[in-house]
């Protein structure tokens, strides 16, 4: 099979703008509480770091909560282009095993209407408490956990999809031919 040049220009151009943004990496995120309260989340962290915190390695994160119905309460981001938005945030993340640790606290405690915040510990007790009232919404009484996934980059998906009508193209020229 003989490739076009272009053709294989234009695959090694995208590649070398997809490794432009390799460093860094975009997870979700999400805890559900006991009584159906759901919080959902995007980070995207350096991958200079192995463990990430609220004061290092944080690009963006990004938080979400649902009622039990599934409908958005609130969202909120916590940090934006590295910077922290939120004073009280706390989190560790683990970029090797991709997990949480230790004592977490995301989303908004300035006491405005609406706002909620999710706090507690991996492994022990989290609240997810409504910040103008303090009242707790849901929580985990036991063995919290956040569940991470990966979530597909844009270029990656139009690197596939180029690819592939690249191949395409090819094919059709050659069966012209």
């Amino acid at each position: 099979m003989v490739i076009d040049k272009r053709v294989l220009i234009l695959l090694l151009c995208m590649i070398g703008l997809n490794t432009a943004h390799a460093s860094l990496i975009t997870k979700g995120f999400q805890w559900l509480g006991d009584g159906g309260y759901k919080a959902q989340g995007t980070l995207i962290y350096d991958d200079n770091f192995t463990t990430v915190t609220d004061s290092a390695g944080i690009n963006f994160l990004e938080i979400s909560f649902f009622d039990p119905s599934n409908a958005l309460v609130f969202n909120t981001i916590d940090v934006q282009n590295g910077v922290v938005l939120y004073g009280s945030l706390d989190v560790t993340f683990d970029a090797t095993t991709m997990e949480f640790l230790g004592s977490f606290d995301m989303g908004a405690d300035t006491g405005n209407p609406g706002e909620l915040f999710l706090a507690g510990d991996i492994g022990g007790a989290s609240d997810l408490t409504d910040s103008e009232t303090f009242a707790t919404l849901d929580q985990i009484a036991v063995d919290t956990s956040i569940t991470v996934f990966d979530i597909p980059e844009p270029g990656i998906l139009a690197l596939v999809g180029l690819g592939l009508a690249g191949i395409r193209f090819q094919r059709n020229r050659q069966a012209r031919s």
